[in-house]
């Protein structure tokens, strides 16, 4: 099976979600610092997994990407900074397992080190481009096809949903305050494939301090859709299939659940992320789809 990246032109379904304030703030709590240094670089162990399981957490298909990841800050002011992704084989030496893959992800931040936005759009429709126009020199697209997909990633938003929304997320808890005594609610909007806009789930936050004598602390957000919210993505899944022209009203409409966890474990001391992990769930019936993005540092350069 094709990795992650050489079937995002596939009609799969995909879980948008986008955080400008996911997480509350407490004045009296920890401060969570940017401690990435303009300069000096930062080697991660990047994976990213996406899988198809059945009730019985049965695996039905998945893929794997694990390579390696360079976090650089190319420049940083008082008005905030730029960062690169930029990955190479894991092991070292190994080849990259897409070409996609070869494309530094640069994102500019705020003054507050949260995201902004994914700043080289461009590099990423040329090749998605490039990718159509070989679809279609093979017969596998017609024009119309060819048309319609160039659109679709015309579109900044959708090529920053595709390449750069999970590390995006690897920047929410800069410039926050947390305590380790309590628990936060919070909100996000998940986007999903049966509606244009998205569903507002509810969650909660907390801040574990594993080993009081180290300061190194464990963020974590759970936030799902609750058994009362159910219908609503149910009949949002029957409007997407009477629009396709798939609605079987004889059929049980199936259910539907949405979920979104991110775990961070920041060292206080050197103001750096050890550990990150983002992911998105949605069920419908007897079948989820999982994705998830995991950064874990391997050393400084």
């Amino acid at each position: 099976m094709s990795n992650f990246y050489k079937r995002i032109l596939g009609l799969i379904f995909i879980i948008t979600v986008f955080s400008s304030n996911l997480h509350s703030q407490d004045t009296s709590g920890i401060f969570f610092n940017f401690g990435f240094i303009k300069g000096q670089k930062y080697q991660y162990l990047f994976i990213k997994h996406e899988g198809l399981y059945n009730a019985n957490q049965t695996i039905i298909e998945e893929a794997t990407d694990t390579i390696l990841a360079e976090l650089k800050v190319i420049d940083r002011n008082a008005l905030g900074s730029i960062v690169e992704f930029s990955f190479s084989g894991y092991p070292k030496g190994n080849q990259l397992p897409d070409p996609i893959y070869s494309i530094p992800v640069r994102i500019a931040l705020d003054s507050n080190n949260n995201s902004l936005t994914l700043i080289n759009t461009g590099d990423f429709q040329k090749y998605l481009y490039k990718q159509i126009d070989s679809l279609f020199y093979a017969k596998v697209y017609d024009s119309a096809t060819v048309a319609i997909q160039k659109m679709r990633f015309g579109q900044k938003k959708v090529i920053e949903e595709l390449v750069s929304k999970d590390l995006e997320e690897f920047f929410t808890i800069f410039s926050r305050q947390f305590n380790v005594f309590n628990t936060y609610s919070v909100g996000k909007p998940i986007y999903h494939p049966f509606d244009k806009q998205p569903f507002l789930a509810s969650g909660v936050c907390n801040l574990v301090q594993p080993d009081p004598l180290k300061e190194v602390y464990f963020l974590q957000t759970e936030i799902k859709t609750k058994e009362d919210e159910r219908q609503l993505l149910m009949d949002a899944y029957n409007s997407t299939m009477k629009m396709n022209n798939t609605f079987n009203p004889s059929e049980v409409t199936p259910a539907v659940d949405l979920a979104y966890k991110t775990y961070f474990i920041w060292d206080r001391k050197t103001a750096i992320i050890k550990e990150f992990r983002v992911e998105n769930s949605l069920r419908v019936g007897d079948q989820t789809k999982v994705d998830f993005t995991k950064l874990l540092i391997i050393n400084l350069r």
